[in-house]
């Protein structure tokens, strides 16, 4: 399995158990699937879409999710021919693999939660504060706060109801190519997983990122891909889904927050510095 995206070549995920702990009661495993890598060169015209998406959003209403027809995501011809995942799956309800599962959404608490999360994280980067990372600290620049998408989520959640490893192949919307980061964790005693604690895990990859890299993105044999893409500076949107479930013996907590405009974008800036 792995994550395939409109402008990826091939894209494998790695397995990363961040922390195993074992006593008498309780075990939990955190699991993360590395993100997609963009090659922006191969697709120039999707590049000057990707680069305006911010201006054309503002003359864009927003649409109610509840007037979206899964036809009209059958209908989008922005992936090179991969079915969209509300076309492929135009059920809202949980897959059969979602065993014994508890809940499938996020509370407005834990959207405000996620949101503000990567913002506080996003402006300890663009302030320079982070000292982490290989010839760190991490250089100050610009990156926007990142606002909650409806749209965005509803793609998330649908691809979180379906229980499964990896990405899905095509998210994204007409307005721009969109990026995600995946993530699960579990213990064996209960849904006692925080999404904060999923998130957090996400921008820690920072500590394997190396600062020089900032100016031009290139890939890494170090799993650094939800760090950038959760710090990019051309992303302004997020929306994430999230699904409780028994996976084996453990309760899992599984996250999947998609991010607009894409990040991890060969070649090109992370962010701005200063």
């Amino acid at each position: 399995a792995g994550c395939v995206n409109t402008c990826s070549s091939s894209i494998t995920y790695r397995e990363k158990k961040l922390s195993t702990m074992t006593n008498y009661q309780k075990v939990y495993k955190y699991r993360v699937v590395a993100p997609t890598v963009h090659n922006s060169s191969s697709f120039p015209l999707d590049s000057i879409l990707r680069k305006m998406a911010g201006i054309i959003y503002l003359f864009v209403v927003a649409l109610a999710l509840s007037s979206v027809d899964a036809d009209s995501y059958c209908q989008l011809n922005n992936c090179k021919g991969r079915p969209h995942t509300l076309c492929l799956y135009p059920s809202p309800k949980p897959a059969n693999q979602c065993v014994a599962y508890k809940s499938a959404s996020l509370t407005e608490e834990e959207k405000n939660e996620i949101r503000l999360l990567h913002n506080k994280l996003r402006n300890r980067v663009a302030s320079g504060r982070e000292t982490r990372g290989i010839n760190g600290p991490q250089p100050a620049g610009y990156i926007p706060p990142l606002e909650w998408d409806e749209e965005l989520a509803e793609i998330a959640q649908r691809w979180a109801n379906q229980c499964t490893d990896g990405h899905d192949q095509c998210r994204n919307v007409e307005r721009f190519p969109v990026g995600q980061n995946v993530g699960r964790k579990g213990w064996s005693n209960g849904y006692n997983a925080k999404v904060s604690e999923i998130v957090q895990a996400w921008y820690d990859e920072v500590e394997n990122f190396d600062s020089q890299v900032v100016p031009s993105f290139r890939s890494s044999k170090k799993l650094t891909g939800h760090y950038t893409q959760l710090v990019w500076g051309e992303t302004t949107r997020i929306g994430c889904g999230l699904m409780r479930y028994k996976r084996g013996a453990m309760f899992t907590v599984h996250l999947v927050c998609n991010y607009g405009p894409a990040g991890n974008w060969l070649d090109e800036p992370i962010y701005q510095t200063r």
